[in-house]
């Protein structure tokens, strides 16, 4: 009979997914951000509130960088350049030469 493993079961947790009503706001303003972070805040005060043995909430997001021309990735190469278009790039190093004059 082939040896199997023992299986233990950790880091139990819940994962809550905040939406918002308003589909047609910009996904990339603050204010869509802050609104989300408020719900959050209510939803963590209600499980502390309401349920009993659980040891810790938290907030949790990810943060997304996208390029503006073209919305890959933001990225800087070794030489602290856009990686993700040539036209980020020429923006960038235009941006450098305004600053240095």
């Amino acid at each position: 009979m082939p040896i199997t493993p023992k299986v233990r079961y950790e880091n139990h947790h819940l994962v809550v997914v905040v939406g918002h009503r308003n589909f047609f706001q910009d996904p990339w303003s603050s204010a869509r951000h802050e609104q989300r972070l408020a719900v959050l805040d209510s939803a963590i005060e209600e499980i502390k509130r309401h349920v009993d043995d659980v040891w810790s909430v938290r907030k949790e997001f990810d943060r997304i960088e996208e390029c503006p021309l073209c919305g890959r990735g933001w990225e800087l190469d070794n030489e602290g350049l856009p990686s993700c278009c040539v036209e980020a790039i020429a923006e960038f190093k235009k941006e450098a030469e305004v600053v240095t004059v």
